[in-house]
């Protein structure tokens, strides 16, 4: 902590002065021997081992179990954000989203079981329910992570799962002037672009080490493509059929091909076209106007985007409308089919879907804020006091669209080879013209606009007696106001379903 770091230039002097007075008791031969030995070399530990060793003592010193990464560690791994870091950790997995980590699952229960803070501040989440997404934050923001899976009585409560704290740099972590930076670039092979990223910190102190300023930055930019193909499911113990007209009455009449059969629902080849754009700055400014009282004032906001544009190419399957098909006999699964346009009189006909939405677009804004006291009383009393406030927003109501263009046409399923095939009549001599497209569905919004805002007060006490019976006492105060809220703008048009009028 900052109290220890400037109490260590005093125990400095007072260690020099032991020395010296030790050195004049040595005898003679000491002295001559000192004299032929080479000169003491100090030795100062940095890098990978340094961030172990400050990672084992976290682990030794916490009354629960817990497990830490240090900036070293996160420095050496490519990673795009805090939930890639957090991986590392014994225990903990994260899923993700455009190849990116964004919640974390820890020892099996699920991110709506985890609470997330900062320098011990809980964060705001811009999700309606408990889960936070880590990929709003860079891994080039903080400096560490502990992760308690065991509660304990001086962390807030709601950490079922485990309580992640995340730690920022501080300009009294290290004393004097430091800069750093760093500057990447990713190919993306189906995008073909290059995603840029940049991050530096600059820190100083200054007054004899009484006041300290640090600043950090970082950029990310991504721009990724995803190629799915997919169906909703199977459609079991279906009758696979088609109609003809009867010669003699003019009647439709239903030739059933196949009963009890597996036909696929639908078939959708999607291309998601996504630019992802993440912004931290990070600020934290220390006084201490003596060895016993250190003042901190730190802050972040970050940005995180997502422009996200889905083109779909979609089949529906109907299984009344297959004009000829092949099964497995032994499953009962179509292998090909064909679907045919309705005869005149019947409902329904085969459609080439072509969809466009955005609804994979993100538009995130979280920030937080604190002032931390810490006091060392006395010998055997030390006192925290810290005010902070986090706010978090995913502003997307009303932002995002979907939209189905259809084209009548038939359409044939091939399920023969290694991966199955849908080929499109309507595409057979190219992109049809556009006069031929049908409106079928309209949508806007449809996603909620996320808002959360948190207001923490807390006064933690560490009374450690002089005595052999117990170590130390802990005790304190907390108080947490918190609002949350959400709103939808939603509204859809079908009343051009069927394909019935021109796009």
């Amino acid at each position: 902590m900052s109290l220890s770091n400037l109490k260590r230039s005093s125990l400095k002097k007072t260690a020099l002065a032991a020395a010296v007075s030790s050195a004049f008791s040595i005898g003679v031969s000491a002295q001559e021997q000192a004299a032929s030995s080479s000169p003491v070399e100090e030795v100062l530990v940095k890098g990978l081992r340094q961030s172990i060793e400050r990672s084992m003592d976290i682990k030794r010193n916490s009354s629960g179990v817990v497990d830490s990464i240090a900036a070293e560690d996160l420095g050496k791994f490519p990673d795009l954000n805090v939930a890639e870091s957090l991986q590392r950790i014994t225990g903990v997995a994260i899923d993700r989203s455009g190849g990116e980590g964004k919640q974390i699952t820890v020892r099996g229960l699920g991110p709506e079981y985890n609470l997330v803070l900062v320098n011990g501040r809980q964060l705001a989440t811009e999700s309606f329910g408990r889960e936070f997404n880590f990929d709003v934050l860079s891994a080039d923001l903080i400096s560490g992570a502990d992760v308690y899976k065991t509660n304990r009585a001086d962390l807030q409560e709601g950490g079922i799962g485990a309580t992640v704290n995340l730690r920022t740099a501080r300009p009294f972590d290290q004393m004097g002037f430091r800069f750093g930076g760093s500057v990447k670039g990713m190919y993306e092979t189906l995008s073909e672009k290059t995603a840029p990223s940049a991050a530096f910190l600059v820190s100083n102190t200054f007054a004899d080490d009484r006041f300290g300023i640090l600043f950090s930055y970082s950029h990310q930019e991504r721009e990724l493509q995803s190629n799915q193909v997919t169906t909703s499911g199977w459609r079991p113990g279906q009758t696979i059929s088609n109609t003809t007209i009867d010669p003699e009455t003019g009647d439709p009449v239903e030739n059933i091909l196949f009963t009890n059969a597996f036909i696929p629902r639908n078939w959708d080849q999607i291309v998601d076209q996504q630019k992802r754009t993440r912004d931290n700055a990070a600020l934290s400014i220390q006084f201490a106007p003596s060895e016993d009282i250190a003042i901190t004032l730190d802050g972040f906001i970050s940005k995180f985007e997502i422009d996200s544009e889905v083109t779909d190419l979609a089949a529906w399957f109907e299984p009344g409308r297959v004009g000829s098909a092949t099964i497995d006999a032994d499953t009962g699964t179509l292998l090909t089919f064909t679907q045919e346009t309705a005869i005149a009189g019947t409902s329904g006909a085969p459609s080439s879907d072509l969809v466009s939405h955005t609804r994979n677009s993100e538009d995130v804004n979280n920030r937080g804020f604190g002032l931390n006291i810490e006091w060392a009383i006395n010998d055997l009393l030390t006192a925290k006091f810290d005010a902070s406030t986090s706010s978090a927003k995913n502003d997307r109501a009303g932002n995002d669209r979907f939209s189905v263009v259809g084209i009548l046409g038939d359409y044939a399923y091939d399920g023969t080879g290694r991966y199955p095939t849908v080929t499109h009549e309507v595409f057979a001599n190219g992109l049809p013209d556009a006069s031929l497209s049908r409106m079928h569905y309209n949508e806007i919004g449809n996603k909620f606009s996320d808002e959360d805002e948190i207001t923490e007060l807390k006064a933690d006490f560490v009374y450690t007696p002089d005595s052999s019976v117990f170590q130390e006492a802990k005790f304190g105060a907390y108080h947490q106001e918190r609002e949350k809220s959400a709103f939808q703008i939603f509204g859809s048009q079908c009343q051009f379903c069927g394909y019935g009028t021109a796009a």
